[in-house]
């Protein structure tokens, strides 16, 4: 159990990155014009600038806590609005167990 579990008092949406398609669009699970799937968190929008895996900086516009791992390319809908994951980090509790995951959008 999260430390942060009890503050997981937001819902956001998930469209998970599938693959490309023929065409070379990105292809969604469930697509983005159907109902997303629900994900307990915590959402905080401030901004940010990160340096993703590659070595490049990103601005972020919001920061969730979950337990659900996001990956990059993942659509997160909050807020009425559609967010791109552009990192998900691991975090442990003091004892080296998993705790959650921060994820930047």
């Amino acid at each position: 159990m999260s430390v942060f579990e009890c503050y997981f008092n937001h819902t956001a949406g998930l469209h998970r990155y599938s693959s490309l398609n023929n065409c070379g669009d990105i292809a969604y699970e469930p697509p983005l014009d159907s109902v997303p799937v629900s994900v307990p968190c915590r959402i905080e929008y401030n901004y940010k600038e990160i340096i993703d895996k590659d070595g490049n900086k990103i601005t972020s516009e919001a920061r969730i806590f979950t337990n659900v791992q996001l990956n990059p390319l993942d659509v997160v809908v909050a807020d009425g609005r559609r967010y791109t994951v552009k990192a998900c980090r691991r975090m442990d509790s003091l004892t080296g167990a998993f705790d959650h995951y921060e994820v930047y959008l």
